[in-house]
């Protein structure tokens, strides 16, 4: 994924994380190659900028959740 996409993915994550309770933030929100990840766990990949982060953000966006 270019840069300029994974950026726009990204910032629209972290306005759908910001509205999303704490108490739900544990909750999984997709499965990658057999891993689940929960809000958190995301947003973690993504600031390690993970081998994951992509695939993450792109399952979200064809979820529509971002």
């Amino acid at each position: 994924m270019k840069k300029e996409e994974y950026d726009k993915l990204f910032a629209e994550f972290l306005k759908a994380f910001s509205s999303v309770p704490e108490q739900l933030r544990s909750q999984i929100i997709v499965v990658i190659e057999g891993r689940p990840y929960t809000w958190d766990s995301a947003l973690a990949a993504m600031k390690t900028n993970s081998e994951a982060s992509d695939k993450i953000l792109t399952k979200l966006k064809k979820l529509e959740f971002i």
